[in-house]
């Protein structure tokens, strides 16, 4: 029966473990460095801009680049530099805005249609529920 030998490594590698994981660390440092000056010179600036800053020759996106976990993807998520959902909250404040106001116009119109139009009753009902689900839906 074979015994087992451990892992024993030698200093130089202990040593350039140690350096590659300094590069890395400083390399991550540049990058955020970068990142920041970046979107402060370009507010509003997407992910792909700020490759193609960093990455010229990445102009168009290598694949690699989208992979969750990589480590310019985490700086990009880090510095909360996503515009777009910054633009998709500010849009649905405002489509929630425009659904309470349509059904408060629903509502009006209702109060105020003719008595002898009766067919608008189920749609402007309809309508009002509508607006109020949506609204509800956005808000939430």
């Amino acid at each position: 029966m074979e015994v087992p030998l451990t892992e024993v490594r030698a200093p130089e590698d202990v040593e350039a473990e140690r350096q590659r994981a300094q590069a890395v660390e400083s390399s991550t440092v540049l990058v955020r460095e970068h990142l920041q000056d970046f979107l402060a010179r370009n507010p509003g600036a997407t992910y792909e801009a700020w490759i193609a800053s960093l990455h010229p020759e990445n102009v168009q996106l290598d694949h690699r680049l989208r992979i969750t976990g990589n480590p310019w993807l985490v700086v990009w998520a880090e510095a909360g530099a996503n515009p777009r959902v910054r633009e998709i909250l500010c849009l649905q404040g405002f489509i929630a805005v425009l659904s309470v106001v349509w059904a408060g116009l629903c509502m009006l119109m209702q109060g105020l249609r003719a008595q002898y139009v009766r067919s608008t009753t189920w749609i402007l009902g309809t309508a009002t529920a509508l607006s109020v689900v949506l609204c509800i839906l956005q808000l939430g």
